[in-house]
């Protein structure tokens, strides 16, 4: 629609029907075109907000999608119970935690101090003092950032840290607690065992997936798997979260030969347009 202004780089990601991987580099408008494709598959979808699943990496981010949404949907009554709105973690949460009420349970979520209380007396059991606790935390997460199917090497299997994780993940199992970690992990899994189902949505629109980990990128690709269409957008130069070992362009390039997506590139760029950078240059200059 007009009223949109979308550009003919921007067009062709809002217009497609199947899965779709946009590589959509800094002020490209990315947010608008996500929002306006949400906006036109809710209107046909009969107006239903719950038809479509908007997902991204912070509670910031996740806030200001709904507020651009509520902005493009005047008069629409959008609340948490009829959006699917949020982070990965506060989507798999949701999940879950219909899962576990269901199931009468009600599993404890360690802290981020609990989790690295447990690592420590684990580390300190195995006798290695040239062993650091940041060391036994980073494979932790690395470990975590990968499916619980993931077929390790034989090299991480038999190492100290691997062992590390297993003592980790035993006790942690045993005492029936979770950690952030595992929020999108054992939601992964679940749906994998048929035990929950994905979420109830037609498509799904996640933002900045280049930071997205394997575990992330095989949880849309169980809800692609369960029917539902896909639409990334990412930018594999931007990936800034290689310290928690995001896939980057190995997990878009995953992506794109499970779905079969459509590739569109939105690379022009309105924040650095001509004028701003000449603007700059002379600001620069002039100091």
């Amino acid at each position: 629609p007009a009223y949109w202004r979308l550009d003919s780089l921007q067009a062709p990601v809002f217009e497609n029907t199947g899965p779709t991987l946009a590589i959509a580099g800094p002020g490209s408008g990315k947010t608008r075109t996500i929002i306006a494709k949400a906006v036109k598959l809710i209107h046909e979808n009969r107006g239903d907000p719950g038809a479509v699943a908007l997902v991204t990496f912070t509670k910031a981010s996740a806030a200001e999608m709904l507020q651009r949404l509520r902005k493009a949907l005047p008069g629409a009554a959008l609340t948490p119970k009829n959006t699917f709105i949020g982070t990965f973690h506060a989507l798999c949460y949701r999940l879950l935690k219909a899962h576990w009420t269901r199931t009468g349970v009600s599993p404890k979520i360690l802290s981020d101090y609990e989790a690295s209380s447990l690592v420590s007396q684990i580390v300190r059991e195995c006798e290695q003092p040239s062993l650091r606790l940041d060391e036994a935390l980073d494979a932790i997460a690395r470990f975590k950032s990968m499916p619980a199917d993931y077929p390790f090497s034989a090299s991480d299997r038999e190492g100290l840290l691997y062992r590390i994780f297993e003592a980790y993940e035993a006790r942690r199992s045993a005492s029936g607690v979770f950690e952030k970690n595992d929020l999108v992990r054992e939601c992964l899994r679940r749906i994998r065992a048929g035990t929950i189902k994905p979420l109830p949505v037609k498509h799904m629109l996640a933002d900045e997936m280049q930071d997205a980990d394997l575990v992330q990128i095989d949880w849309v690709l169980a809800h692609f798997a369960a029917g539902v269409v896909p639409t990334l957008v990412a930018d594999d130069d931007q990936s800034i979260y290689g310290f928690r070992h995001a896939a980057g362009f190995g997990g878009l390039r995953q992506f794109t030969q499970a779905t079969g997506a459509a590739i569109l590139p939105m690379t022009f760029n309105y924040r650095s347009g001509t004028r701003i950078v000449h603007a700059a240059s002379l600001i620069i200059e002039g100091s």
